[in-house]
């Protein structure tokens, strides 16, 4: 099952109670009324009357006889359905002044309408509660109730994966196998050229589509990378709603690429409508001993920005000005993808003396 992130623990109810005359005039006493507005702000108290820091909110409207509902929330995004019933998340940090606007619609084509002012305030998120993770404390093939694995060279839809890439994702143990506390994916140049893209290359990608599916959060992994030219490992998230809407409409997170032809840097990247592909939203940052020891790679994804760290230090920040659906494809689930492709558009000229290499993982975990 989907497991999305949890907003909140608790609520507390500030409510606003509106029986004013709406703004096109109509009272109370008319058939054609909002009866009654009610805004929750979510962790509201006397002490926190502004709410919890999560700037979420709920709004119940009542008027009698309506058949549809519409609410503009004061920044500049909108909502629209047949109960009266919405809830809504501030994206912008910080204590701020909105102006809820209702609309009740009825069966004779008329529309009333009323505005409330409330104040919401918004804080960033720590991120400190584990929601997900696998240490490997055990022996043999990955936990099936973590991860699935995509098989194949991506044929006959997108061979090559979409990228020009030349392995054979398998689920044998050769390539995959967890031992002595990590996970190893081993790529190899194997002897399968009947089932392969273009050459004899194996690896294996694993993933948590439909097993695993979550909206914010911090999320690291703990590496050693492979070496030699051509080996491309990565890190990574794509929306769950891939097979609804295609690639990049779902989004793309890189959370961590590396490019054995270039072995001394790591690069994070976005892909989005408004940027895909040889994407802009992209940063490189320097790495030392990449095969020899650990390294953590992490992500912070919020409403409001994404931050890219290595070892804790931050080199990335992406926080596009204009957050929707063309910039900013990341206000829903997405799952985890693991793998280590062979050549391809990113991975390049694969070394010819090049035979096997291994990502070996301590952990990965997911903080909301």
């Amino acid at each position: 099952m989907k497991r999305g992130m949890i907003l909140f623990t608790w609520i507390a109810s500030f409510a606003i109670l509106l029986n004013s005359c709406s703004e096109d005039g109509s009272s109370d006493g008319d058939t054609n009324s909002i009866e009654n507005i009610n805004i929750e702000i979510v962790g509201a108290t006397e002490v926190n009357p502004e709410g919890d820091g999560s700037g979420a909110i709920s709004v119940t409207v009542v008027a009698a006889n309506a058949t549809r509902y519409d609410v503009s929330f004061g920044d500049g995004n909108n909502d629209s359905n047949l109960s009266g019933v919405f809830t809504h998340n501030y994206n912008q940090v910080g204590t701020y002044d909105y102006a809820v606007r209702v609309f009740a619609y009825f069966t004779d084509g008329s529309r009333v309408d009323k505005t409330e002012s409330v104040t919401v305030k918004r804080s960033e998120f720590n991120y400190e509660t584990l929601v997900w993770s696998d240490e490997f404390d055990y022996e043999g093939a990955p936990n099936p109730e973590k991860w699935a694995y995509d098989i194949g060279n991506g044929c006959p839809n997108i061979c090559g994966w979409g990228n020009n890439e030349y392995q054979f994702y398998t689920s044998d143990s050769e390539n995959v196998e967890v031992s002595d506390g990590s996970l190893f994916i081993h790529a190899t140049k194997g002897n399968r050229d009947e089932n392969n893209y273009a050459t004899g290359y194996n690896s294996t990608k694993l993933k948590t589509k439909d097993v695993f599916e979550f909206t914010y959060g911090r999320v690291e992994i703990r590496a050693k990378l492979p070496e030699g030219g051509g080996t491309w490992p990565a890190f990574w998230l794509l929306g769950a709603d891939l097979d609804e809407v295609g690639w990049p409409a779902c989004g793309e997170i890189d959370i961590m690429e590396h490019v054995g032809n270039e072995p001394n840097f790591i690069s994070s990247a976005l892909h989005t409508p408004a940027s895909f592909g040889a994407t802009t939203n992209y940063k490189q940052t320097g790495i030392s001993e990449a095969y020899e020891d650990f390294h953590t790679f992490s992500l912070y994804w919020s409403p409001q920005k994404m931050e890219f760290s290595l070892d804790g230090n931050i080199y990335y920040t992406f926080n596009p000005s204009q957050k929707d659906a063309n910039t900013w494809p990341f206000d829903h689930d997405m799952f985890l993808i693991l793998n280590t492709a062979v050549g391809g558009n990113l991975g390049g000229e694969i070394d010819s003396s090049w035979e096997n290499s291994t990502m070996e993982i301590d952990y990965i975990r997911v903080y909301q």
